[in-house]
Order: structure tokens, then C-alpha cells, then sequence
């Protein structure tokens, strides 16, 4: 039975080390500014696009027009880049990220959103859970799978059709675009720590222990879809996402929190050996 307990005990130390991991999370200050189209060392996936863009103007989306997020409250430097479509005609902005994902390398961050009269964003987000995992009383979310780009938006307008507010149609679809990328994630962030559900420690906000169990379970019952082999993906690409997992290796949960990972971990070493 011995090797039981030994297997027991790899998979709790792997699930406390992915539980470290969301708990170094940062939930920085966004400062969102028009930008111009990035290069392949600053956007995972950037020959992606090309074909993604072809996808949405067919279904009568403008675009691609590109904003720069630089990251901020976080000694590391961090500046993110979204390319955003619009469809005036259904009142929904398509934002389109780089691949973050080493599990599915081949597939860019995709979301969909449109404003509503009563202040809320309403959110469909394919594969990532992100959205849906903050459960922000301003932004409905949902998340499908990755299919076709008809599906998935058919699937974000019955979504918006189905609550109790219809689409805003007298603001300019860019000041849409400018008030949900800095002002309102900025307001998620906000509300997340009015809520207890992330925390403040030298000035930087992270996931309390409750939540970070919360986005760990989203993370696992998300719809994946089968990716490409490495062996397949251009090696810009491969870079970023290790450029990724590095900054991700940098970040520390605050101390407080190191402290009692440390413990569990000494707790658990101590149970398995009884």
C-alpha cells in the first residue's frame, strides 16, 4: 500500500504547486491605449490573425484595430496587445489576445462583448474561464467551446437576448471599446477586492485562498480542444509562451500566503509518513 500513499501525496504536491501558482496571480491597473500592430515577439500567434480576421469580416466585423495594455502596480513589466473587431450592426466588439496557453498553443484568446443600456458588459468567452470565473455582478459572462466563428457569435447574441437589457446603440462602438478595456476591467478589479475575493499586500492585488480553489476549478472543467504538436508551432511562438511561463515563475504569492503553502506542505509531508 505503500505506493499508494506515495502517488497520493505527488498529486497533492502538484495541486499545491498549481494552487501557488493562481494564488502569484497579479490583477494589475489597466492603461489601455491605441496601438499598432505588434510584432511576433510580442504577440503569440500573430500569424493567426490574419486568418481570424478573414472569419469575422465575413461576418461583418471592421478591423482589426490594435490596443496596448501596460501592466502596472507589478515590478514586472509587462505590455499586452488585443486586436479589436467591431460589428456595428449587432453591437459587438470582437477581442482577439495572444496565445497564453501552453495547454492549447494553437488558440488565441477570443472573447466577445457587448455594452448594455444598464452599465453591465456582457460577456462570451471561447475555452478560457476567466470571465465566468470572476462573477462580476456588471459583466454576465459565458464560456464556450471553440467551434466556428458563426457559431460562437451566434451563441454571444442569444446570450445578450437573453437578459433583461437590450444593447446600447447611441455610443460610439469605440467608446465602447475604450470604456470596457481600461474603466470597467479596471472596475472588475475593484469590485473583486471590495468582495474579499482578491487581496491587497504591498500594493499589489492577488486571489485569496477561496477564490484561487474557485479559478483552479474553472481551469479544469473548461472545454479544451485538441491542439497542434510543438513540433508544429512556429518557434516565435514557442518563445512567447516560454516568455510566459518564466514571468509566471517570477511572481511570488505575498508572504503571508508562502507561509501557509509552507505549512500545508509540511502538514502533508507529516500525514503521508504516518
Amino acid at each position: 500500500m505503500t505506493w499508494v500513499y506515495v502517488i497520493v501525496g505527488i498529486l497533492c504536491l502538484i495541486a499545491l504547486q498549481s494552487l501557488r501558482s493562481v494564488l502569484s496571480i497579479v490583477f494589475p491597473v489597466r492603461h489601455v491605449r491605441p496601438g499598432s500592430r505588434p510584432d511576433a515577439s510580442q504577440f503569440g500567434g500573430l500569424e493567426l490573425i490574419d486568418e481570424t480576421t478573414s472569419a469575422l469580416q465575413y461576418l461583418g466585423f471592421d478591423g482589426p484595430a490594435w490596443l496596448c495594455d501596460e501592466e502596472r502596480q507589478t515590478d514586472i513589466e509587462n505590455v499586452s496587445h488585443h486586436a479589436v473587431f467591431r460589428n456595428v450592426e449587432k453591437n459587438t466588439v470582437a477581442w482577439v489576445g495572444p496565445t497564453i496557453d501552453i495547454a492549447q498553443p494553437d488558440q488565441l484568446l477570443f472573447y466577445y462583448t457587448t455594452a448594455l443600456n444598464d452599465g453591465r458588459f456582457v460577456v462570451t468567452q471561447v475555452s478560457d474561464p476567466y470571465f465566468s470565473a470572476v462573477d462580476d455582478p456588471l459583466t454576465p459572462a459565458q464560456t464556450i467551446a471553440a467551434t466556428d466563428k458563426a457559431s460562437e457569435l451566434k451563441q454571444h447574441i442569444e446570450f445578450v437576448q437573453s437578459l433583461d437589457s437590450s444593447p446600447i446603440t447611441n455610443v460610439p462602438i469605440r467608446d465602447a471599446v475604450m470604456r470596457f478595456a481600461g474603466e470597467h476591467m479596471n472596475g472588475i478589479r475593484q469590485r473583486l477586492i471590495e468582495r474579499g475575493k482578491i487581496r491587497l499586500s504591498d500594493g499589489i492585488a492577488r486571489p485569496g485562498f477561496a477564490f484561487a480553489i474557485r479559478l483552479l476549478r474553472k481551469i479544469a472543467t473548461r472545454p479544451v480542444r485538441q491542439g497542434t504538436a510543438a513540433a508544429g508551432i512556429p518557434t516565435a511562438r514557442l518563445a512567447f509562451l516560454a516568455r510566459i511561463v518564466q514571468r509566471a515563475g517570477e511572481r511570488a504569492p505575498a508572504q503571508s500566503t508562502q507561509w501557509l503553502l509552507l505549512m500545508l506542505s509540511a502538514v502533508l509531508f507529516f500525514a503521508i509518513g504516518w
